[in-house]
């Protein structure tokens, strides 16, 4: 089973991946792995220095600008040596998205109900981008999804995400 996370930032993302990962097994792959790995080479960091999200995403973007299927290619290759469940937590633009979908991946929104604007991001955010798409379109017709969730409580995110796992399942079966 492969699942990938597209929101808003903050909109616990990163929370319904770990969950994922620590109590159901999928493996964690990121679409900026290779930058982080870029950003370490080319930037010598220390063995456990932690290169920032703000730097990363920097990086992402820039590399995006110059080929906009560096990173979806980068993770399609990792995908193809791995026989574990899957989740994806940080796609970035509609061209990701697109792509996972016809690899396979399940395509979940997560949203908050809580009012949280993130100005700084919104303005350094390409053309193209979820994160535009959701802040200003608020048409959600441009990229499929397989299901939304609202997650506002944690108890109530994990709940949700076991039963879109159980219906998956179930379609397999």
């Amino acid at each position: 089973m492969r699942i990938a996370f597209v929101g808003k930032r903050a909109a616990m993302k990163t929370f319904c991946a770990h969950h994922l990962y620590k109590r159901r097994g999928f493996k964690r792959m990121q679409l900026d792995d290779g930058v982080t790995s870029i950003i370490r080479n080319m930037y010598t960091y220390r063995l456990h220095k932690r290169v920032t999200w703000e730097r990363r995403v920097e990086m992402y973007d820039a590399l995006y600008k110059l080929d906009p299927n560096i990173h979806i290619d980068y993770l399609l290759s990792k995908l193809s040596i791995t026989t574990r469940d899957v989740v994806v937590p940080d796609v970035r633009y509609i061209n990701e998205v697109e792509k996972l979908v016809a690899a396979g991946f399940i395509i979940v929104r997560v949203n908050t109900s809580q009012t949280r604007v993130h100005i700084k991001g919104i303005k350094s955010a390409s053309a193209g981008t979820v994160k535009l798409q959701e802040y200003y379109g608020h048409n959600f017709d441009a990229y499929p999804v397989s299901y939304s969730i609202i997650a506002d409580d944690r108890d109530k995110t994990r709940l949700m995400l076991d039963n879109i796992l159980e219906k998956e399942r179930n379609k397999l079966t």
